[in-house]
């Protein structure tokens, strides 16, 4: 790897590391293990959206295993009240294909493809007073592949609503203790010279801007 890309690299998971590794070791419950918990969600001014995220980050073990630039995603919120056990769903996102993507292994061009779209997004927690709401967004199936290297990252992504900034985050860094863990696991690794392995925990980091105003209030 070039040494600017070496740099890049180290920018992007400087402060990262050490605060998905506490995470990491806090996501290890499945989607089939939903903790019994009703919740009641009004969600207003949503509908059909459009998002953008300035970059995303695949991570293995709190390491960048790839890096995308700008990245973009679009889906609907269904508005009114929905009631449920947790994790209540609330509509869907379907990321686009990423480009202008780097990985440490640095073995050629990187194809990026988001699978088995759309994705639902479900609310996870209570709304706390600064407007926070946990959300996991089930079924995540990304395959990578370049020229030395493929794998695939499928379960269950973390995340959270901010209500004040319209932005969804993905991250297993949530501002509220959530009711149901994510979990993310790498598979079918093909080459990537030994250095992500089949069963690896995995984490998406990126902070997608809705284009709508959406409010979402979760009790």
């Amino acid at each position: 790897m070039q040494p600017t890309l070496r740099a890049k690299f180290r920018r992007l998971t400087a402060g990262i590391a050490s605060l998905l590794t506490a995470a990491a070791m806090t996501t290890g419950v499945s989607t089939a293990a939903f903790a019994s918990t009703s919740l009641t969600v009004r969600v207003t001014h949503g509908g059909k959206y459009s998002a953008t995220a300035p970059q995303i980050l695949l991570l293995d073990h709190s390491v960048a295993a790839v890096a995308c630039g700008t990245t973009k995603a679009e889906g609907a919120l269904t508005n009114g009240t929905h009631t449920g056990t947790s994790p209540v769903q609330l509509g869907a996102i379907s990321p686009r294909q990423l480009h202008n993507c780097d990985s440490p292994i640095g073995t050629g061009p990187i194809t990026v493809t988001f699978r088995s779209l759309p994705y639902r997004v479900k609310a996870d927690s209570a709304t706390n007073k600064e407007g926070e709401t946990d959300l996991i967004i089930p079924g995540i199936n990304i395959r990578e592949s370049e020229s030395d290297c493929s794998f695939t990252i499928s379960g269950s992504a973390a995340g959270y609503y901010v209500n004040a900034t319209h932005k969804l985050h993905l991250t297993p860094k949530l501002p509220i203790t959530p009711i149901n863990k994510a979990r993310l696991t790498l598979s079918h690794v093909n080459g990537c010279l030994g250095v992500w392995k089949d069963g690896d925990p995995m984490a998406i980091v990126a902070t997608y801007k809705l284009s709508i105003p959406v409010k979402i209030i979760s009790t």
